[in-house]
């Protein structure tokens, strides 16, 4: 057992005074006579004998109250195992990300609860003593002295950027001999501690900001029933809010805002470490684009209480048709529409530059494919077209169709005795979210005769036998939708069923959902791709919030400019993308790092667990900074038990108030 301030033990001698206060304080009894006074003797011995062992136990109690708390100005403790060597490079890292604005235990944001100890910790060493500061957004390549740091200190604030242990540390690269000094709410997601020792030339320093409470509510996704928004189509927009605290959240209002108006709200119950689902009507967004908010008031945790996401009013779907002159019209007759461009062109004369502009492109009954419109036909899957096939029954085109679907297609000759029933389709397949909205999936009795066999792709619609009638099937970057069978009515009955306009029209607008720029995106994705009609090769696109502007890293290719976001300092929000001249065309929402949303930090037993299992991993807390003031920086991890010392003094205290009221 050490001392912190030994020279405070001195005092103890002052315990002699209540001693001699108690021998020498003897009453000197003079006597006075008077008659009848024998009853009283054996009262008077009983009385004396009482009273002395009572002011014995209670000069016990004072002078035990009185040194342990003069033990408690000495400041007892055990020496700890830390020896820093102050030779070795020293690396200070504060972590300022989003987390840390949640209420630390003693009424500070763990943000101000680090920077303070940071100061703390650096008056432990010598003004000459030389640092590498670091921060979510900032890392310093060269040392500085204490008064440096501190000046820096006082110039961070809270960042959208968050850096994970491993990356702070291999930024450094393979240096041999590193003391790493981490200021952090030390959250899950943001440090991996598995494995942190194992580099014994390293040694890490812990000094955790533990939270009051853990409590944060923010949206989780969002998303639309339907890609398209149009006047005419019924779309409904679904959030998720989740609450990851420890208390439960009633009635929290969230109000939906479009373009700066608030457009609906809606009030929510979430459950501690759940989740809560609301729906909001968008279809009278007509708006070519719209910026939408979702906001609400959650405290402490702020900074994700806007939740930002940018709606794009569908334009009309470019639908084109290539079939023989003789082809039906069915097909002509659903896209005769408000919502498409259609166009249909005979395969005899075609104009390959019409494929430039399509969305949706149809084949209809084409007997044969030559070589040079194959090639097309691949390029505009590989540039993300959507492709519907319905074969001729005039010709065994299974190789072509075999090659477009990376799979074998078996070629059967049509038949009206091959003729079967269609099963109803799978209500549980996304493919028909939102096709029946809520009404029965039966279709009637509808037949088809089939004419090829294939056993890959995703089934949409399949005979009652398990043949399938409709599948999907991935190619390049688009879709190719295969049915098996003309449209004719003498080999099938699908083009007058009530199910053929649905599945048309979700085919079609299937074709725009990898084309339809992300309702959103996060602070840490690596990169972030944005399709348009305007974009040009040689342009250099610009990225705009206010008065701020930025230029990331940036290729494009096939009508998509793609931004490298990993070096760039860019903050929630709503970000026009722009020509040099100032004309926009187009917005990407911004949103933080839903990681940084999970307020979810290491116990104090887990911490101590992984200083314990490695011999230089410490744990250290805001006291011990405190107490090593006096005693050097190799002092922080002491083991201090004045606090125990003051409770046996408040005790002893305690004791002797009872001992002299009731004994």
């Amino acid at each position: 057992m050490s001392f912190l301030y030994p020279a405070v033990l001195w005092f103890l001698a002052l315990l002699l005074i209540p001693i001699f206060i108690h021998l020498f304080n003897l009453r000197r009894y003079q006597k006075v006579l008077f008659s009848n006074v024998d009853f009283l003797s054996s009262i008077k011995s009983s009385t004396k004998a009482k009273l002395t062992i009572k002011q014995w136990l209670a000069l016990i109690s004072r002078l035990l109250a009185l040194g342990f708390l003069i033990l408690t100005f000495a400041v007892p403790f055990i020496k700890g195992d830390l020896s820093i060597d102050l030779s070795a490079r020293q690396v200070i890292f504060l972590d300022n990300s989003y987390s840390n604005s949640n209420i630390s235990r003693d009424g500070l944001s763990a943000f101000d609860n680090s920077s303070e100890t940071v100061l703390k910790y650096l008056e432990q060493f010598n003004i000459e003593d030389k640092f590498y500061f670091a921060t979510n957004d900032a890392l310093s390549r060269t040392s500085q002295s204490t008064d440096q740091v501190k000046d820096q200190l006082s110039e961070v604030s809270l960042s959208a950027d968050r850096r994970d242990l491993n990356t702070f540390v291999d930024s450094y690269g393979d240096q041999v001999g590193v003391n790493y000094y981490l200021f952090s709410d030390f959250q899950r997601n943001q440090f991996d501690l598995d494995g942190i020792g194992v580099d014994t030339t390293k040694s890490y320093y812990l000094f955790p900001a533990r939270y009051e409470l853990s409590r944060n509510v923010f949206v989780d996704s969002v998303y639309l029933d339907s890609p398209v928004l149009n006047d005419a189509v019924e779309n409904k927009l679904n959030v998720r809010l989740q609450n990851t605290g420890e208390e439960a959240v009633k009635d929290l209002p969230v109000f939906f805002n479009v373009n700066k108006a608030q457009v609906s709200s809606n009030t929510v119950d979430i459950e501690a470490g759940s989740y809560s689902d609301l729906v909001f009507d968008v279809s009278s967004l007509t708006d070519s684009i719209n910026n939408c908010e979702l906001t609400f008031e959650d405290f402490p945790v702020t900074f994700d209480n806007v939740f930002y996401f940018s709606v794009l009013k569908t334009r009309r779907i470019k639908v084109l048709e290539i079939a023989n002159a003789s082809g039906h019209q069915y097909i002509e007759d659903v896209f005769d529409s408000e919502l498409f461009d259609y166009s249909k062109a005979s395969i005899s004369n075609l104009n390959y530059t019409l494929l430039d502009n399509a969305d949706f492109l149809i084949l209809n009954g084409l007997n044969n494919y030559e070589d040079n419109f194959k090639s097309v036909v691949e390029g505009f899957l590989r540039d993300g077209g959507s492709l519907l096939i319905l074969p001729s029954t005039q010709a065994n085109n299974s190789t072509f169709l075999g090659s477009i679907t990376n799979g074998n297609v078996n070629y059967a000759a049509a038949d009206s005795e091959s003729s079967q029933a269609l099963a109803p389709p799978q209500r549980n397949n996304p493919f028909f979210s939102g096709v029946f909205e809520g009404r029965s999936a039966q279709i009637g009795e509808v037949s088809s005769s089939y004419l090829y066999d294939w056993r890959h792709g995703e089934a949409i619609l399949k005979f009652r036998s398990g043949l399938p009638f409709l599948s999907a099937f991935r190619s390049g970057a688009g879709a190719v939708y295969l049915v098996n069978s003309d449209l004719s009515n003498t080999h099938s009955g699908f083009a007058e069923s009530s199910l053929f306009l649905p599945i048309m029209y979700k085919l079609a607008f299937s074709s725009l959902d990898s084309q339809r720029p992300t309702l959103y995106h996060r602070r840490d994705e690596q990169a972030i791709s944005w399709k348009g009609d305007a974009l040009e090769q040689d342009r250099v696109y610009r990225l705009r919030n206010g008065e701020i502007e930025l230029i990331a890293p940036q290729r494009k290719l096939n009508g998509e400019v793609l931004f490298d976001m990993s070096d760039l300092d860019i903050a929630p929000g709503f970000w026009s993308i722009c020509e040099e001249s100032g004309t926009c065309f187009g917005t990407i929402a911004i949103n933080s790092a839903q990681a940084e949303s999970v307020i979810d930090q290491y116990t104090a037993d887990e911490l101590q667990d992984v200083a314990n299992e490695n011999s230089n991993v410490f744990l250290l807390e805001n006291d011990d900074i405190q107490l090593a003031q006096s005693g050097g920086i190799n002092d922080l991890c002491n083991k201090y038990f004045w606090k125990y010392t003051l409770l046996l003094a408040l005790l002893f205290f305690f004791v002797e108030v009872l001992i002299l009221r009731f004994l």
